[in-house]
């Protein structure tokens, strides 16, 4: 082949961790040369093709592997290097799932059937838009054209054409160095300890944590909302141990346990960091020494619990029932 696959995913995966931001490679042809091409770039970087989730119907990698039904199962976690393979079908919401749980400095791999023929093709998610008395040929291919304009135009995505060995783009855009984020500050009236807002990577994180603080006061509520990756399970998790720190028992739900593990492991490293050998973290609970605790129930354990919570913080909401919410 005439591009060199390996260095350019390495290209794209320095200037990714450089900046902190994602990079894209698409793999557009043959569905067999695109899943030797990914092996092959999965063996070079450092991640390595077990720490890689791949998103698709196929199980010959030695990898995480869920069906793109299941992506919802990525909501709240993150990953450094996602593969997603389009050739039998491309569902819109999974690739949007997809995209959110690529960490900053990540890469996502996008196997593909050639672009200039991906439009017209028909597949599994077209046929679920099939609903009679429209047809399989009733539904157009208006996702993929568009996609596949939006893969060519937008910065930062580098697209091979695996049937002519031809790269058709790059994908580096000669990001500078992100410069690190300044510490945030605690509000001069802050009732959380000022090592809460220390652990804040962004202002943003920290203006979250001090909208938190509000729930100190009875019947208060707080509706945490940005894009995905923002840090909004972070900052949750930081609020929760320092609630859990002053004695406050944290309730947490979600759709499931997994979509909590970042609020779970900030506040756990908070506990940790302010109690020491006091505070017991385990996965789905923390307790401190000062009688305070953070706990995962499912939905439906939750509103049996609500009576013995003094804060509940609902992850991924938007995934529940508005009934259950």
């Amino acid at each position: 082949m005439n591009v060199d696959l390996v260095g350019l995913a390495e290209s794209l995966a320095e200037e990714a961790t450089r900046a902190n931001e994602r990079r894209m490679l698409v793999l557009a042809g043959d569905r067999e040369r695109g899943y030797d091409a990914l092996e092959s770039i999965l063996e070079t970087l450092p991640v390595g093709i077990t720490e890689t989730t791949l998103v698709g119907p196929d199980e010959r990698l030695r990898c995480e592997q869920i069906p793109q039904v299941n992506a919802g199962d990525l909501l709240g976690t993150t990953r450094d290097v996602i593969a997603i393979d389009a050739h039998e079908e491309l569902q819109p919401n999974a690739l949007g799932k997809v995209v959110g749980a690529v960490d900053g400095g990540g890469l996502l791999l996008l196997l593909a059937p050639p672009l200039e023929a991906w439009p017209d093709r028909r597949d599994g998610f077209d046929a679920s838009l099939a609903v009679p008395p429209f047809e399989l040929d009733d539904v157009t291919g208006r996702f993929r054209r568009r996609l596949v304009e939006t893969l060519r135009e937008h910065r930062g995505i580098a697209i091979v054409d695996l049937e002519s060995e031809r790269l058709e783009a790059d994908g580096l855009t000669d990001s500078p160095p992100r410069l690190p984020p300044k510490t945030p500050s605690p509000p001069p009236d802050h009732r959380f300890p000022a090592a809460v807002y220390e652990a804040c990577l962004t202002a943003d994180q920290g203006d979250a944590v001090a909208a938190f603080e509000s729930l100190l006061e009875a019947d208060q509520a707080v509706v945490l909302e940005a894009d995905r990756g923002r840090g909004k399970s972070s900052a949750a998790g930081l609020a929760a141990g320092a609630f859990a720190i002053r004695g406050e028992n944290v309730l947490v739900t979600a759709p499931a346990a997994r979509n909590t593990s970042e609020l779970f492991e900030r506040a756990g490293e908070l506990c940790e960091r302010l109690e020491g050998d006091t505070a017991t973290v385990e996965p789905r609970r923390i307790e401190t020494g000062g009688g305070g605790s953070v706990e995962f129930r499912e939905p439906s354990a939750a509103i049996t619990a609500l009576e013995s919570a003094d804060i509940v913080v609902v992850d991924e909401a938007a995934a529940l029932p508005v009934a259950t919410l």
